[in-house]
């Protein structure tokens, strides 16, 4: 399934309380001890996803995997044709204890060496129902204080690479990757 819909920005951009992307807050020294905040899940973080749930959300988002140190988080992000930036969302957007999705925006997964994914987005169902019924199709899907969460399969959209990080502001520019088969 191709997702054939064009969007050019989803999440919104806070006013005062950013929470900035995991490789900007490393970068920007937010995040000093990453190892401390990781954990080991013991489900796929694509079940947490898929309920409506940031994984290891006390811990940043940050979780252990064979590869290293990866990172779920909830941004705004905005399209520019093979361009994406990547940007703070309001740290509300999430509740810090249960990990619940309460905002628009977009999860996003950042690996060590700079590789980046969406993998999901979350939207308001009152203002965006024709993007939530095109993203949805027959997969699962979470509604909870109309905000629904749609879980997106990597097969489905283009992976990214860190192409510049203003770690002064939690801004990640990335630019899409080639991917050879």
């Amino acid at each position: 399934m191709e997702i054939s819909y064009r969007v050019n920005s989803v999440g919104s951009l806070p006013a005062e309380n950013p929470y900035f992307p995991y490789l900007a807050a490393l970068q920007s020294g937010v995040i000093r001890n990453p190892e401390k905040m990781a954990t080991e899940l013991e489900t796929s973080p694509g079940i947490d996803i898929i309920n409506g749930y940031i994984p290891n959300s006390r811990g940043a988002g940050i979780i252990a995997m064979q590869g290293g140190l990866m990172a779920f988080d909830l941004v705004t992000i905005e399209f520019q044709w093979t361009r994406l930036e990547i940007m703070p969302a309001p740290k509300s957007a999430v509740d810090h204890d249960s990990g619940r999705i309460t905002g628009e925006g977009a999860i996003v997964l950042q690996k060590p060496d700079g590789r980046l994914s969406l993998a999901g987005v979350a939207i308001d169902v009152s203002a965006n129902p024709w993007l939530v019924n095109e993203l949805s199709g027959k997969r699962p899907l979470d509604v909870h204080n109309n905000i629904a969460v749609v879980a997106l399969s990597s097969m489905e959209v283009p992976e990214y690479e860190i192409a510049d990080i203003d770690s002064q502001n939690g801004i990640i520019q990335a630019k899409e990757r080639i991917r050879y088969i």
